[in-house]
């Protein structure tokens, strides 16, 4: 059954995991919800690459290719 506090525990957990973002405590750890939230790594990977995506396309009318290149490496 689809319950949707586990679905967003479950992401937040993602979130958690994979970034330094505070996302707050994470109400529920248990089995369930730490194996869902491996569902929604390939989100929080679209989240992140979008967010580095806006970040460069907003940096090159700025600064230099070569500025943004180092940047996003950073």
């Amino acid at each position: 059954m689809f319950d949707s506090k586990q679905h967003v525990s479950a992401a937040r957990m993602a979130l958690q995991f994979l970034t330094v973002f505070p996302v707050g405590k994470v109400a529920q750890q248990d089995k369930n919800t730490t194996g869902l939230s491996l569902l929604y790594y390939p989100l929080v990977g679209l989240l992140l690459g979008f967010v580095l995506a806006v970040f460069a396309w907003f940096a090159q009318s700025v600064l230099s290719i070569h500025s943004v290149q180092l940047l996003l490496l950073a």
